[in-house]
C-alpha cells in the first residue's frame, strides 16, 4: 500500500508538471465597430527547402502565407478561395527587445482601390503576427498562452505601428464605460 501511494503521488505530479501545448488565438480588433474577437487558431510552420510556410487553420478557414527564403520581397498568400502574390515587401525594421535582435518584415497589398489595402508584419519566428488595414482601423494581432511572447508581439507592435497606441487607448475608455463588444 506504502509504495501504491508513492507511484500515486509520483504519477500526479509527472502528469502536474507536464507542460501544455502552447495554443494560438487571433485578437480581432475592430476600432470603428468597438468590436474584439478572439479566434483560436491552430498555427503551423513548415520550413521547406526554398520557403517557409505558416498556416493559420480556424474552426472556419485557413489562411496560408508562403516566403520564398531567397527572394524575400513579395510574400504570397494562399488561401482556399485564391491566392496572391501581390503583396510586397516595403520595409524592414531590426528590433531590439531585452537582449534579443527581431528582423521584421512589413509588406503591403492593394487592390487599386483608394480606401482599401492591407499591412502585412512578419518575422521567422512569429510568422504573421499582425495584420492591419490601411484605411479602416482594424487589426489582427496573434497571440498565445505564452506571455513572454505576447509581450514581445505587442512591443514589435507599438515600434513598427506607434498610432496604435491611441487606438488603443480610445478602446480601453469605451471598455470602462462598457462600450466595446468583445466575443
Amino acid at each position: 500500500m506504502k509504495y501504491a501511494s508513492i507511484i500515486a503521488l509520483f504519477y500526479f505530479c509527472l502528469v502536474s508538471c507536464t507542460p501544455k501545448p502552447e495554443e494560438y488565438f487571433i485578437k480581432r480588433i475592430l476600432v470603428g465597430q468597438r468590436t474584439i474577437d478572439t479566434i483560436k487558431v491552430i498555427v503551423e510552420k513548415k520550413i521547406q527547402a526554398n520557403s517557409i510556410l505558416f498556416s493559420y487553420k480556424t474552426a472556419f478557414d485557413t489562411v496560408s502565407y508562403r516566403i520564398d527564403k531567397k527572394a524575400k520581397t513579395k510574400l504570397k498568400l494562399v488561401s482556399p478561395y485564391f491566392d496572391a502574390d501581390t503583396i510586397h515587401l516595403v520595409k524592414e525594421y531590426f528590433i531590439k527587445i531585452g537582449s534579443k535582435n527581431y528582423k521584421i518584415d512589413h509588406f503591403t497589398a492593394s487592390n487599386g482601390a483608394i480606401d482599401s489595402g492591407v499591412e502585412f508584419y512578419w518575422n521567422e519566428d512569429l510568422g504573421m503576427f499582425f495584420t492591419r488595414g490601411r484605411t479602416w482601423r482594424n487589426y489582427s494581432i496573434l497571440q498565445s498562452t505564452n506571455e513572454n511572447k505576447n509581450k514581445v508581439i505587442w512591443e514589435i507592435i507599438k515600434k513598427v505601428y506607434p498610432p496604435i497606441n491611441d487606438q488603443l487607448l480610445y478602446l480601453e475608455q469605451l471598455k470602462e464605460e462598457g462600450l466595446i463588444i468583445e466575443r
